[in-house]
């Protein structure tokens, strides 16, 4: 992960605290053993909808799927356990414009031959916009759309 992206992303993960709960999508990471190696790994893994057994502990979930205890979590896996959240999706980047109340209007493109979605922000003599790529996480936007949206926030 770029500087950049680790910027923008801790700035929407506070303005959007649900980036960040156990939930279906988030991801997290755990120290392993690797006895080939001789060594400690850290893997990544999903919260997919059924969890049945991660590491040497069952971790169980509501039938929805929807809520884990982080408690727990943190009981069968030990200190080495490290909530990353889910992917950053462009209603998280909206959600957190709209919380830094910008006196300004916003208009919208699309562009569904590329599958762009171009955001510009008003008055027209102070302009501003980025685009979004549909469909892909913020993790997958440009060096520029990462740029404008840390300067916005």
């Amino acid at each position: 992960m770029t500087n950049l992206l680790k910027q923008v992303s801790d700035k929407i993960k506070l303005a959007v605290p649900e980036i960040m709960e156990l939930k279906f999508g988030c991801k997290f990471e755990v120290r392993e053993y690797d006895y080939n190696d001789e060594e400690e790994i850290m893997g990544s893994y999903f919260i997919e909808k059924t969890i049945t057994k991660i590491l040497f502990g069952n971790i169980f979930t509501e039938e929805n799927g929807v809520i884990y205890d982080e408690k727990k979590f943190k009981e069968l896996l030990g200190s080495e356990f490290n909530i990353l959240g889910r992917p950053i999706t462009l209603e998280d980047v909206l959600l957190a414009i709209g919380k830094k109340n910008l006196d300004r209007e916003v208009s919208m493109m699309f562009f569904p031959n590329t599958n762009q979605v171009s955001f510009i922000f008003l008055p027209v003599e102070d302009m501003m916009h980025f685009l979004w790529l549909l469909g892909k996480p913020l993790s997958e936007q440009s060096e520029e759309t990462l740029e404008f949206i840390n300067s916005i926030l």
